[in-house]
């Protein structure tokens, strides 16, 4: 503990001198303030662990119940249509796709032929993309191979 004194710490209420009392008392009280002081900022510091303990437990909690879908029954039947829909669908392969042609242009350019149902297109590396761009080309997104679904698997022999 420090011993600081000031004037009107020298003299007590009845005038009178006692240096020693006063530094017996501050050597008492200091460690005692100072366990104090530690103590609160321990119960502090545990209370913040405890809220952000429970604060990712909580959200952890959320995570979970987020993941859990609503599972819908389907009947037997809406399943052998579906299923059947699917057999007659046909995929065609674009083995190379032109650059600055999206998934949006081979879905209007194929849908000529027929009802298109999904496009997929793979894009290109992004370290070959990266070369490109340094290179002098484009930094649009390129694409290099894809497929194609159609609702009848006729349609996409007439295609493919």
């Amino acid at each position: 503990g420090t011993n600081q004194k000031t004037v009107a710490d020298d003299h007590n209420d009845d005038g009178s001198d006692s240096d020693d009392d006063q530094k017996q008392q501050t050597s008492q009280e200091s460690p005692d303030k100072n366990h104090s002081k530690r103590s609160s900022g321990d119960a502090t510091n545990d209370d913040d662990n405890e809220a952000e303990n429970n604060q990712l437990e909580k959200d952890s909690q959320t995570k979970k119940k987020k993941k859990k879908k609503k599972v819908r029954k389907l009947k037997l039947s809406t399943t052998q249509d579906f299923n059947a829909k699917l057999q007659k669908r046909g995929i065609v392969y674009l083995s190379r796709v032109p650059p600055r042609m999206g998934p949006t242009k081979v879905k209007q350019l194929l849908s000529d032929f027929g009802e298109v149902t999904r496009v997929y297109l793979v894009e290109e590396d992004k370290t070959v993309r990266k070369k490109r761009r340094r290179a002098g080309g484009s930094g649009g997104k390129r694409y290099t191979e894809g497929w194609v679904e159609f609702e009848s698997k006729q349609v996409a022999k007439r295609v493919g």
